[in-house]
């Protein structure tokens, strides 16, 4: 199971050194990866990411939509893909939308500390898309792995995420209403809190929802809330 990755999108795009990074983990290290395991006989499940889109589709992205990356990191993903394509028959490529946790915290931080300087006011991205706790994308690698094990003929690309997918600004607003509940400097703030939405730019795209339905029919698996 390879969940490694170079996620930070912005350093990848503008920085020479981060970008060579980001190739050498998300596309030549998953290729090496993919040989070995051709090598020794194993099967690969892979984490991927909505990015190997444009983020041009107004509705949830399929399997079966066409790629068509615009970022350095998107492209790094998309051909870390290829590779295993070319190289292992037996592969599972699991895509997933936007991830956070306890650990992966700093878009909630910035944020409330955004809101919090500049009195209730803040920008975000006019994004969509569908906020995936890492614990519900561990359960999904977690049973799709044990249905490989017992040897099911489930090879292919799938997508997950989380239910109600949603823009960034009701996104964020969700986040500091339940973040003022322990934060009084906060919840002074929210009376006033006026959100405004900014163009998406790369390495950023506009839509990053996918559509969960192969997943659930050929494994079963359900999407949570998150």
């Amino acid at each position: 199971i390879n969940v490694a990755t170079y996620s930070n999108l912005e350093k990848a795009e503008n920085d020479p050194k981060a970008a060579r990074q980001c190739d050498i983990v998300n596309t030549q290290g998953v290729s090496t990866l993919a040989s070995v395991c051709e090598h020794l006989k194993l099967p690969l499940l892979h984490h991927s990411s909505s990015f190997v889109f444009d983020g041009l589709k107004l509705h949830p992205y399929t399997e079966d939509d066409v790629t068509n990356p615009v970022c350095r990191y998107g492209q790094s993903k998309w051909y870390g893909e290829r590779a295993i394509r070319d190289a292992l028959p037996t592969h599972i490529i699991l895509r997933t939308d936007w991830i956070f946790s306890r650990e992966r915290n700093i878009f909630f931080r910035q944020h409330i500390e955004a809101c919090k300087q500049n009195k209730g006011k803040l920008a975000v991205m006019n994004h969509r898309f569908s906020p995936t706790p890492a614990a519900d994308v561990a359960r999904v690698l977690l049973a799709i792995a044990k249905q490989v094990d017992c040897a099911a003929d489930v090879w292919g690309t799938f997508h997950y995420s989380a239910m109600q997918p949603m823009s960034q600004e009701s996104f964020v607003e969700q986040v500091l209403h339940e973040a003022a509940k322990y934060d009084p400097e906060l919840a002074q703030c929210l009376p006033t809190l006026k959100i405004a939405k900014l163009e998406v730019h790369k390495p950023y795209i506009p839509n990053t929802v996918l559509s969960s339905q192969r997943l659930f029919e050929t494994f079963g698996i359900k999407q949570r809330s998150r």
